[in-house]
């Protein structure tokens, strides 16, 4: 099942940035920008991550894959993160001009 998991997420993977290369080649889309983001959204959620226990195997083309489709993601959520502590109150950064 995790095998039937990581092909189809890889598919999605693939689809996505089919659809990136097409918006820098072809004349803007926005289609083509909602599909390219649910394509990257669906393999995310479909990948069974190692991190998360669903996957136990050791196999360096999976291991790579999975640094691939969750990069993107743990970099958007890690900027976010980053965001919250500057506006968290009480100890943190403190802007003033």
């Amino acid at each position: 099942m995790t095998l039937i998991r990581a092909i189809a997420a890889t598919i999605f993977f693939f689809a996505g940035i089919f659809c990136v290369v097409k918006l820098f080649t072809a004349p803007f889309e926005w289609v083509m920008l909602i599909i390219a983001l649910v394509c990257f959204v669906l393999a995310y959620f479909t990948w069974p991550s190692k991190r998360q226990g669903q996957r136990h195997d050791d196999h360096w083309p999976l291991d790579a894959m999975e640094i691939l489709i969750e990069l993107p993601v743990e970099i958007v959520l890690w900027a976010f993160r980053m965001i919250g502590h500057l506006f968290r109150k009480g100890d943190g950064i403190d802007i003033d001009f």
